[in-house]
């Protein structure tokens, strides 16, 4: 029998299986290791004695418990445990518990144990790489040895000039076997290492996790997702800007690039390197890419757009391609028009009430760079067919085409006028029936059949960021009370209160009349769960004006919005006790706190002079000792420090997190 517990193996098979999540959570991995150690099973690969077996068991615990007196103390710990094995390390990295334990410790290990264990395991570098328990000892010590640490102290010029050659070894060998550990399911994830390794970065891993994992909400590439750490390795350094031509003309001169775009491990492989390009070379994205179009998707076929009918490993390739080509670079675009026109034009309309392959058309348009080949896909495709687009149920299309053209600035009007044409309210008579009819994405006729339709009620919050929103904003302001109050107060349409509030092209005079529209059920409003995010989000970006309007319609129902578990929040927050004492009192509160953000603004924020660079926080905010000289404020001329005291903060509504 087996060892079954906490399998490493698994953990990259089964990423998406509930039932795995589940067990896992119910035993540590340590448990587990005690138990089959029991049981006399000493964990899968190289077969090691039961003593050995309960050495690292008992050093798993160790760590676990971390009860080190301190930082030295758990470093003489770690290099015990390295050096009472040291003799056959090698083989110990082929046992699934000793790897895990090796893992956790390397981070931890002095210099010459890191050169020690790289030497032995860089003499057979087929054998560990593809060894389900000592790859990950590989990926472990790549990026070790890529990556400045923290806690590393300042390494030696040998160790240094060391790890920097061991590293491009064993890039170098697995970039020549590519087609072969491309295939493999250990070797491939040391590849995928190597790629971040070299190009100095590491990727998000939600960049990487499988579509079902991801989620549809994750539309666009966001390079902000790509954690830039210190690297050994110079960003101009030619020899690494080598290896990488290396590795896209290896890619290039597979033979059977077709299967491997197909496997969903190799094609991993692949989606990882143009993550990776994207950021480190766009000319050879951009050469990596187009490869890729002319020979896997020279014919595409209706399948190919669609995980279910087709492979999913190519769907997500296309969907990568997709999302490298839309960022902002003038080389990324040139391939984001080749792939759209080898794959996508003339045929858009079809993909788009396709059951599956809707989901390609939708990255494809949020990740358009260009203004004109968006207009071009409009008038020629889009536009043409929307109705039939609109009447496949394929709302996620058609919400997509209302974020671009928020985006991109273009074709608003157009797509306003199709949307409405749609929904049987372009007419004038029935314009004011626009907001509902599109929060519920149902034509008038059947107004009344449906509930709010989250695609819509975003699709509404898209509208009205627009240049010109005002065909939503008369409707919206047109709409009878009662009905705007129902869709405030629903889970989705709460937050269209948002859009409208942050909207730059709405003014001040159509926010007033939001309040006058609604005069009636703004206690209704506050005193539901939902109702009330609204009423927040009203006051919150309202103009004191605005304010002041809103309180003086509320303050009559006071006593009512304190007695109801959503309503006193909205009191407390709007302070309506002080505004039905004294009107100047209120108003005086507002100055008050003006005045005291300003007077601690040196202690939150520290601005750099002539700078565009966002705010950073002061080592007052960051410092958690308690010193106290960091309250102590200089002044300029000389004079006395002062000492100012802290403000204490008011207590936050838990309504700002709905």
């Amino acid at each position: 029998m087996e060892l079954e517990f906490g399998v490493r193996t698994t953990e990259r098979n089964q990423v998406g299986n509930p039932e795995f999540r589940k067990k896992k959570k119910k035993k540590s991995f340590l448990k587990q290791a005690k138990k089959h150690g029991e049981r006399g099973h000493f964990g899968k690969g190289h077969d090691i004695d039961a003593s050995t077996y309960n050495y690292f068991v008992q050093v798993l615990d160790t760590l676990g418990k971390n009860e080190f007196e301190d930082e030295d103390s758990k470093e003489i710990f770690v290099a015990n445990v390295f050096n009472s094995n040291s003799e056959e390390e090698e083989k110990l990295c082929c046992n699934q518990l000793v790897s895990r334990v090796f893992e956790k410790l390397l981070p931890l290990a002095p210099s010459d144990v890191k050169t020690r264990i790289m030497t032995k395991l860089g003499s057979d570098l087929r054998l560990y790489v593809t060894n389900p328990f000592a790859s990950h000892i590989l990926e472990t010590l790549l990026t070790l040895a890529s990556f400045k640490q923290k806690s590393e102290q300042e390494s030696s010029q040998e160790f240094s000039e060391f790890r920097r050659e061991w590293v491009l070894k064993v890039s170098k060998y697995c970039i020549n076997n590519l087609s072969e550990f491309a295939q493999d399911s250990y070797a491939s994830h040391v590849l995928r290492s190597i790629f971040q390794c070299l190009a100095g970065f590491q990727l998000s891993k939600d960049l990487l996790r499988s579509k079902k994992s991801q989620g549809q909400a994750q539309t666009n590439l966001d390079l902000s997702k790509i954690e830039t750490t210190e690297s050994i390795f110079d960003v101009n350094d030619d020899e690494i800007q080598g290896v990488f031509a290396l590795i896209c003309k290896k890619v290039e001169d597979l033979e059977d690039i077709n299967e491997i775009c197909n496997y969903e491990i190799s094609s991993e492989v692949l989606q990882c390197l143009l993550l990776v390009l994207c950021k480190k070379s766009g000319k050879l994205c951009k050469k990596l890419g187009k490869h890729i179009t002319n020979e896997v998707f020279a014919d595409p076929t209706i399948e190919m757009f669609g995980s279910l009918g087709g492979s999913i490993a190519l769907t997500r390739l296309m969907e990568i391609i997709i999302q490298v080509s839309g960022t902002s670079d003038e080389k990324m675009e040139k391939l984001y028009n080749h792939f759209y026109g080898k794959l996508f034009k003339t045929r858009l309309a079809e993909l788009a009430v396709h059951p599956q392959a809707n989901f390609s058309v939708q990255k494809l348009l949020l990740n358009c760079p260009s203004k004109e080949t968006f207009e071009e896909m409009f008038e020629n495709e889009l536009d043409p067919n929307f109705e039939k687009i609109f009447q496949s149920n394929n709302s996620g299309v058609v919400l997509s085409i209302g974020q671009t053209c928020r985006k991109l600035g273009a074709k608003q009007s157009h797509f306003l006028v199709a949307l409405m044409k749609t929904l049987k309210c372009f007419e004038e008579n029935h314009q004011n029936k626009f907001l509902l009819n599109c929060a519920k994405l149902t034509p008038t006729d059947t107004e009344n059949s449906k509930k709010i339709n989250l695609h819509g009620a975003l699709l509404v919050q898209e509208i009205l960021q627009f240049n010109k929103p005002i065909k939503m904003v008369n409707s919206l302001l047109n709409t009878d009370p009662e009905k705007l109050s129902n869709l405030l107060s629903d889970p989705r349409g709460s937050h269209i209160s948002d859009a409208f509030m942050l909207s730059a092209s709405i003014g001040e005079k159509s926010r007033e009349n939001l309040l006058k529209t609604l005069n009636d059920y703004l206690v209704n409003l506050a005193c539901s769960k939902h109702g009330s995010r609204s009423i927040d989000a009203i006051w919150n970006k309202a103009s004191p004006k605005l304010r002041e309007n809103l309180a003086s319609r509320l303050v009559n129902s006071e006593s009512k919005l304190n007695s109801d578990q959503y309503g006193k929040f909205v009191s407390i927050n709007i302070g309506l006790s002080i505004f039905k004492r004294s009107k100047e009192q209120w108003l005086g509160s507002f100055d008050k706190q003006k005045k005291t953000k300003e007077l601690f603004s040196d202690f939150i924020t520290n601005k750099k002079p002539n700078s565009e660079s966002k705010e950073e926080f002061s080592e007052f905010m960051i410092e958690k000792s308690g010193d106290e000289n960091l309250l102590k404020r200089k002044v300029d001329d000389g004079e006395n420090v002062k000492e100012k005291k802290k403000k204490k903060k008011i207590a936050k509504s838990y309504l700002d997190d709905l």
